[in-house]
């Protein structure tokens, strides 16, 4: 009422989910989520100088203004932490417990809660997720370190022989490879046993393809082939 100043109020009563109180006016209170109101009377005097109950010294009830809730910590689940080289990640941004319209930004790879990533090296990922209300916004980061790993290179394959006799062997040596494990394979069929940079076989009579790949840390490298006869 343009009739009236702040001074001519009394008590002002705050009201909100699980709270009510006559407070002083801005009200300073950690506050719960919920929506909360507030309520101011007037001074007014009755006959004889008696103040008048609150209930009937013309109520001015403010608009109503929302506190959103955080919730629990902002969380990442991925797919994988360690990927390979070419390989993409699943990111997922776990808002549990929010309050409000939540929007998430994740840089370049986008503003969804799930997002793809396909780094190509060791990278730190980071998400921003936020609640706006009409008077500012909340907002709470997390971060994820993704490690890539690179695949390993057979660049050669060397035969001691290109042509033996039936009954002779034949020793195969593949690109040398810190803590890789081989698979080798004869006409497209895995050799069981042989897992290291160098085999030596007894093959049949009649021309055969040999090849290799080698794995490190759970990526794979290129097929290497050769032949004999």
């Amino acid at each position: 009422n343009s009739d009236y100043s702040a001074s001519d109020f009394d008590e002002i009563v705050w009201q909100g989910p699980s709270y009510e109180a006559v407070a002083d006016n801005p009200l300073k209170i950690k506050a719960a989520a919920g929506t909360y109101i507030a309520t101011a009377y007037l001074k007014a005097k009755a006959n004889g100088g008696n103040a008048m109950p609150y209930e009937d010294n013309c109520p001015a009830t403010s608009a109503p203004f929302t506190v959103y809730s955080l919730g629990a910590d902002l969380q990442i689940a991925a797919s994988a932490t360690t990927i390979c080289k070419g390989e993409s990640v699943v990111l997922n941004a776990n808002a549990d417990g929010w309050t409000g319209n939540i929007s998430y930004d994740w840089g370049n790879l986008g503003k969804s809660s799930t997002v793809t990533a396909t780094p190509s090296k060791d990278t730190m990922i980071v998400v921003t997720a936020t609640v706006k209300s009409t008077t500012g916004s909340c907002e709470k980061k997390d971060s994820i370190f993704i490690k890539v790993n690179e695949a390993p290179v057979v660049d050669k394959i060397d035969v001691n022989a290109e042509s033996i006799c039936q009954g002779e062997q034949v020793t195969i040596n593949a690109t040398s490879i810190e803590n890789a494990v081989y698979t080798w394979y004869e006409d497209g069929v895995q050799i069981p046993g042989e897992n290291l940079e160098s085999i030596i076989l007894t093959p049949n009579a009649g021309n055969h393809m040999y090849a290799v790949k080698a794995a490190v840390n759970g990526c794979v490298s290129n097929v290497k082939k050769t032949t004999t006869s």
